[in-house]
C-alpha cells in the first residue's frame, strides 16, 4: 500500500544528519520540523510537532530558504513486507504559502459547560 501524503505546517528546522547503521556505513539523511497549530473540535488550540526524514542531504539548500514559512511537504508513506516506510517525494513540489492555509480563527470557540 503507498499513499501520497502533504504534511501541511510551518517549517522549523531543516537540519542533516549523519549515522552508522549496524553494518557500519554511513547513512545520511535530513530531518525537518514541522509545527502545526490547529484547534481541537471543543475550540482549544492543538499545537504539535512532527519530524519528515529525507535520504541524504541534496535537498537542504532547497529547504532552507522555507525556514519560518508555511508548507506543504510531499511525502509517500508505504507499508509492505518490510514495515512502514514515510519518505520525501521529490517527484512533487514544496509548496509555501504566505499565511497558514490551516487557518481556524474563524471558528468559534465551544466553551465545556462545567
Amino acid at each position: 500500500m503507498v499513499v501520497n501524503l502533504q504534511m501541511i505546517g510551518q517549517l522549523m528546522e531543516v537540519r542533516p544528519n549523519e549515522y552508522k547503521n549496524k553494518d557500519g556505513k554511513t547513512v545520511e539523511q535530513t530531518e525537518l520540523t514541522v509545527l502545526f497549530s490547529g484547534m481541537s473540535e471543543d475550540g482549544y488550540k492543538k499545537i504539535s510537532a512532527d519530524v519528515v526524514l529525507i535520504e541524504g542531504h541534496e535537498d537542504v539548500d532547497i529547504l532552507r530558504p522555507h525556514i519560518g514559512k508555511f508548507v506543504a511537504i510531499p511525502y509517500i508513506y508505504s507499508i509492505d513486507a518490510f514495515g512502514v516506510k514515510c519518505q520525501f517525494d521529490r517527484k512533487m513540489p514544496v509548496l509555501t504559502f504566505d499565511k497558514n492555509p490551516l487557518d481556524y480563527t474563524k471558528y468559534e470557540r465551544k466553551i465545556p459547560k462545567v
